[in-house]
């Protein structure tokens, strides 16, 4: 490990990706280790961020405290082939893995840290890569792990919020600023209730799109 980070941490390195983290030792120990580089090669302290992989059944039970480890950590991100392994799965048998993605989203979310979900294998598919993208944005996953150029544009499109959504959350944010005005703490908008949660919800994906 020490001489894989020594010969690529260097001035234009913005991140790593860590394989089969299973504890928080596991980042702490590479944190200590890029501490050191980063001021031996001139960059700013914490500059190098880590993307933390969840491969096991020890890593996914740990993963809550994994996304406390310490501050250059940005994210999880669910690894589903190693995952299988470990249960002794058969390929092909792997599964959906429901429980397990939800659970590395529930515990990337406690730290408002980046859920990436797991490779798309079949990089020709992309109508199932598609499919599969959409289903990992709807379980919270902030974004999803590529293995071929091809993939970059589905996944990027999925992940970004639609002119559909864009427009509502709009008119969220604005009927909540126009009852707001009036003293009011909530407000009906074709017939669902707006309050804070959903106008907080609307604000973040506003924020997203202007990012972009």
């Amino acid at each position: 490990m020490a001489a894989d980070l020594e010969a690529v941490v260097r001035p234009g390195l913005d991140g790593l990706v860590l394989a089969k983290v299973e504890g928080v030792d596991d980042v702490l120990q590479v944190d200590a280790k890029l501490r050191q580089l980063e001021n031996a090669v001139g960059l700013q302290q914490g500059h190098v961020q880590l993307l933390a992989t969840i491969e096991s059944a020890l890593g996914l039970t740990r993963a809550p405290s994994i996304a406390t480890a310490c501050p250059r950590l940005m994210g999880l991100m669910f690894g589903a082939e190693d995952f299988a392994l470990d249960l002794g799965l058969f390929a092909g048998s792997a599964g959906d893995f429901l429980y397990a993605r939800s659970a590395l989203v529930v515990a990337a979310a406690s730290q408002h840290l980046q859920a990436v979900d797991r490779v798309y294998p079949d990089f020709r598919d992309s109508a199932g890569l598609q499919q599969d993208a959409l289903g990992a944005r709807q379980i919270g996953f902030t974004g999803k792990a590529l293995i071929h150029p091809d993939q970059i544009e589905i996944v990027d499109r999925v992940f970004q919020p639609t002119a559909a959504e864009i427009a509502t959350a709009r008119r969220v944010v604005q009927a909540f600023a126009e009852a707001e005005a009036e003293g009011r703490g909530a407000v009906a908008l074709d017939g669902q209730m707006i309050d804070l949660p959903v106008v907080e919800r609307a604000r973040r994906l506003l924020a997203m799109h202007l990012s972009n």
